[in-house]
């Protein structure tokens, strides 16, 4: 099964530096790097509230796949 017919449950997958079920986001995460090492933080939605996506802006830098959709376009829970 890979995820494709509509009977299968969606595809986890890492698409450009973001943790997608199907087309949706489900993380958000962070790098930082320097001389020392290196740090990658990632926390994934379990259990929101999509009224509370409205408060959210929409960034200025984002992947090329997240394009112009709004937040409860673009996240899955």
């Amino acid at each position: 099964m890979d995820g494709t017919s509509s009977d299968d449950p969606p595809t986890f997958r890492l698409r450009e530096n973001e943790y997608v079920l199907g087309d949706g986001k489900v993380d958000g995460n962070a790098q930082s790097g320097g001389t020392g090492g290196f740090l990658h933080h990632t926390g994934f939605l379990w259990d929101w509230d999509e009224a509370n996506m409205d408060y959210l802006v929409l960034p200025q830098k984002r992947p090329a796949h997240r394009g112009d959709r709004p937040h409860d376009k673009s996240w899955s829970n």
